[in-house]
């Protein structure tokens, strides 16, 4: 059983390595947070009537999205490593 879970965990790895070889994390985590991150703020303040609110997504937006690209790709260094 051991060498079965051995080999796995060969197998598993090689799967990982393949995987973040393949497919670039980076740009597809970049690509999911600009698909999704300005709709999720718009929700957030589509029922205030205060105006602040739109003026606030439109300031804290892109810098927002600069930190999570900047995060991300710290992450996916960490990751290849």
């Amino acid at each position: 059983m051991a060498h079965f879970l051995s080999h796995f965990k060969g197998v598993y790895m090689d799967i990982k390595k393949i995987l973040l070889d393949c497919i670039d994390l980076e740009k597809l985590a970049a690509e999911l947070i600009d698909l999704g991150l300005e709709p999720a703020l718009k929700k957030l303040v589509a029922d205030s009537s205060n105006l602040i609110d739109d003026a606030v997504v439109a300031m804290v937006l892109p810098p927002l999205k600069l930190e999570l690209h900047k995060f991300i790709a710290s992450e996916v260094a960490k990751l290849k490593a």
